[in-house]
């Protein structure tokens, strides 16, 4: 589970849509899941520890939509508030494991194995010489660089305004601080169970509400939960 968790960490910080990262990781957790013995139906709250929490709209500089649509509001940038994000990010990352290992450990002394009658299961996995894992790491090293460098040098190359000139008519000037983070906060709704990110995971791996819904709660509450700790830190200690 910890290893499925850092993988749609590492996905979703690096930019790649919570939406394509389930169906990405799914096939990938499905087997070791499978070989693991633990049951498919952690599998949603699993995935949506890693993708839907800490790295969409906690951790500073997330590329997520959801820490970019703030920016304009307030008059800040993806990377505002660094340890404070990453203090909400720790908790939420500590917490929501310890929750998913104590489920596991029931269902294993239940005698619970992974389920039978199965959907959407993926093919057998078959062992082949693989790329090596770098070459999948760039693209996100490359999202997250390019991130902070749009967020400062663009910024400070056009000052506060830039004016767009058209052919034959008066320039259009351009507040850049409203859309200096808007190159590719929310989440609290994402716990109700007809949200869009909850219906696909749970489309996607096979599985109901019934079976798996209560973890994907959890979860998410775990991540709202959180903002109040996030300003018990800064009372506490003033650092943001």
């Amino acid at each position: 589970m910890l290893s499925i968790v850092l993988v749609c960490a590492v996905r979703t910080y690096g930019g790649v849509s919570l939406f394509v990262v389930v169906f990405a990781v799914y096939p990938f957790a499905a087997e070791m899941f499978r070989q693991s013995n633990i049951p498919k139906r952690l599998i949603p709250g699993t995935i949506a520890l890693g993708a839907f929490t800490f790295t969409m709209d906690s951790l500073p500089g997330t590329p997520q939509i959801q820490n970019i649509i703030p920016t304009t509001f307030f008059n800040t940038n993806t990377w505002a508030a660094p340890w404070l994000g990453v203090s909400g990010a720790l908790f939420i990352f500590v917490v929501g494991m310890l929750y998913l290992e104590l489920r596991r450990r029931r269902a294993a002394a239940a005698g619970e194995g992974c389920g039978t009658s199965l959907l959407n299961e993926p093919e057998p996995f078959e062992a082949e010489q693989l790329r090596h894992p770098l070459v999948a790491l760039l693209p996100l090293v490359l999202v997250g660089v390019l991130n902070r460098v749009f967020t400062d040098l663009i910024h400070g190359y056009y000052g506060s305004t830039h004016e767009l000139p058209l052919p034959g008519g008066k320039p259009v000037v351009i507040e850049v601080s409203k859309i200096a983070a808007v190159w590719m906060a929310s989440g609290g709704m994402d716990t109700l169970p007809h949200n869009g990110a909850v219906i696909t995971l749970l489309d996607d791996t096979g599985l109901t509400h019934t079976q798996s819904y209560g973890d994907i709660f959890m979860i998410t509450l775990i991540k709202t939960a959180a903002v109040f700790v996030v300003i018990g830190i800064y009372y506490l200690t003033g650092i943001y």
